[in-house]
């Protein structure tokens, strides 16, 4: 196996064979680094929690909120409309969610197997970052027609 820090006759550097090799597990078993012990579960559970946020936003936040646009007959704006959209229907977004971490669970087994802390933590930032942003701009789409309420109440 060649690595990444081996040079060729020419000076170039070669080609990283190590990408490839993805060793047993257990002791004793391969030359490999072997797995990140514990990182997966505790990361899968930190990913579950950060979608379960968005999802409890999402089924129970966003049809309090349509209350009241409809209340007061608020014209919605696209963003807000597609905002409160998947909370009519939240079993095919719960399940949506379930298959990302299905696919979160298949990456981060690979990378610990492959011992590949950096690009972990990479996708970790990743998939902690994305359903965060997702309820923000969930937040943001529901609060938008809110600005425009103000103005037709009180003068504010």
């Amino acid at each position: 196996m060649t690595s990444v820090r081996q040079v060729m006759e020419d000076g170039r550097p070669s080609v990283d064979d190590d990408l490839i090799d993805i060793p047993a597990t257990g002791k004793g078993k391969g030359k490999g680094k072997g797995k990140v012990p514990g990182s997966v579960l505790s990361r899968l559970i930190i990913h579950g929690g950060v979608w379960g946020i968005f999802l409890a936003l999402t089924v129970l936040g966003v049809p309090r909120v349509e209350t009241i646009f409809t209340d007061f007959g608020i014209p919605l704006p696209v963003s807000t409309v597609l905002a409160i959209r998947p909370s009519h229907s939240p079993v095919p977004l719960m399940f949506s969610i379930l298959a990302l971490l299905g696919l979160d669970w298949f990456v981060l087994d690979a990378l610990s197997r492959r011992g590949d802390v950096r690009r972990m933590r990479a996708w970790s930032a990743t998939m902690v970052a994305v359903p965060l942003l997702t309820t923000v701009l969930t937040m943001a789409a529901l609060a938008l027609p809110l600005f425009t309420l103000c103005p037709r109440l009180s003068g504010c």
